[in-house]
């Protein structure tokens, strides 16, 4: 025992507090959405949806960013979502969150 004695080694902390200490550390590292251009993502994805090839779609993560492997299949001109079949699932995506779009 160092400078605290019996007091320093018996410290805890109650579940209720652990879990706001947890929750406010989690959200200091949350990132901002930037703000994108809808006119370009929408005319990248239609060339995507032409070109029927294997496209790469990042979307936005508040924790960081998650990229979408697939063919473009369908775009929802007005919900603003882009449908994509991915190697293991079919995946609706909105344009709201698409950051980047690159063909594979």
């Amino acid at each position: 025992m160092q400078s605290g004695g019996l007091w320093e080694s018996s410290r805890f902390i109650l579940p209720q507090f652990r879990e706001a200490i947890t929750k406010h550390s989690t959200s200091l590292n949350a990132r901002v959405k930037p703000e994108l251009d809808e006119q370009r993502i929408s005319t990248e994805l239609t060339e995507a949806l032409h070109a029927g090839t294997e496209t790469a779609i990042t979307t936005f993560e508040p924790y960081g960013d998650k990229t979408i492997v697939g063919i473009v299949v369908k775009i929802d001109m007005n919900d603003r979502l882009v449908k994509v079949n991915a190697r293991a699932q079919t995946v609706w995506i909105p344009f709201s969150e698409i950051l980047n779009i690159s063909r594979v």
